[in-house]
């Protein structure tokens, strides 16, 4: 999703006075946990970083921490192999600190086996990204003024 529909301070109409007003950047990042232990045999979870912490591996190893985490939460069981589905982002899921994390993973214990999958070069319409795209539309059609209504949207 392009990052810029995501900014606070959005407003559909520009004015002078609003020109020169400070946008907070927001990166939003989705993820979808699979699983028939949910209800709606999903569970859908927004991560927006505001630049506090740059794009790349230590990132996206924090979201795959905190999506573990939330289903031991949910569940207080983890299950034996962990499938993940990426896309095909070298800077972000194809490192080697992903990649050592979910070792360490399966090294501990926590997990008998990890599967990664990559998406395929230019073929990354996954349901991830049909979910930004109803946000999208959504983003098109609304100011966004506060962090609130950001997660309200979300």
């Amino acid at each position: 999703m392009d990052n810029s529909k995501s900014i606070i301070l959005r407003v559909l109409e520009k004015s002078k006075q609003l020109s020169g007003m400070f946008r907070l950047p927001s990166k939003i990042t989705g993820c979808i946990t699979t699983s028939s232990l949910y209800p709606a045999h999903r569970k859908l979870k927004f991560y927006i970083n505001h630049d506090q912490y740059e794009n790349g591996s230590n990132l996206i190893v924090s979201i795959v921490f905190r999506m573990i985490q939330d289903f031991h939460k949910d569940n207080k069981m983890l299950p034996p192999v962990l499938f993940l589905n990426l896309d095909n982002c070298g800077r972000e899921n194809k490192n080697r600190w992903l990649l050592s994390f979910l070792s360490a993973l399966v090294e501990k214990g926590i997990f008998r086996e990890i599967v990664v999958y990559f998406l395929l070069v230019g073929h990354t319409g996954n349901a991830v990204d049909q979910l930004f795209s109803i946000l999208t539309q959504e983003f098109k059609k609304s100011e966004i003024k506060t962090l609130e209504e950001l997660m309200e949207i979300i």
